[in-house]
């Protein structure tokens, strides 16, 4: 892999975004789904997303163009998203824009970071774990966006100043 570049989104990005995020998704994700809920999800969902919240959302890129990226929704240390290309995921592009997501919320005055994971989605959990992060709740909870209840993991990470 070649020099890789972490930056902040801007709109000329969005449907690169939503390509990636929706390829990501069917990986990691749609299996562990219901057949009615998988199909509630296509690349607009990630676009929207990706047009909705720029300034929230770091990429990682290189030469060849985006390989993932990472957001929050409200500017504040809960992290919402992060998609990696599945050609270019187990590279460490998803620590790299986890770092960087640390970084911001550490910037912005947090002393932690927080997410929410699907539990059966035991890569993204192991990833999560890798990087420090404790699991702080388990249950079923409901997904606004597939509009169903699904078992998920909170996790969080203390950030050192």
């Amino acid at each position: 892999m070649s020099l890789l570049t972490i930056r902040r989104a801007n709109a000329s990005d969005a449907k690169s975004l939503a390509s990636i995020g929706h390829q990501a998704w069917r990986r990691g994700i749609a299996a562990h789904l219901p057949k009615n809920a998988r199909d509630k999800i296509g690349p607009q969902i990630f676009e929207d997303f990706a047009n909705s919240f720029p300034d929230e959302i770091v990429v990682a890129e290189d030469e060849d163009g985006i390989l993932g990226f990472a957001a929050t929704e409200n500017g504040d240390n809960h992290v919402t998203d992060l998609w990696v290309a599945p050609s270019s995921q187990g590279k460490g592009i998803g620590s790299k824009l986890m770092a960087r997501m640390e970084e911001r919320a550490r910037r912005r005055g947090y002393d932690s970071v927080e997410l929410e994971v699907l539990t059966s989605n035991t890569r993204a959990l192991s990833l999560y774990k890798y990087l420090g992060y404790r699991v702080t709740k388990r249950g079923m909870r409901m997904d606004r966006v597939l509009e169903l209840p699904l078992h998920k993991t909170r996790l969080k990470k203390a950030l050192f100043f």
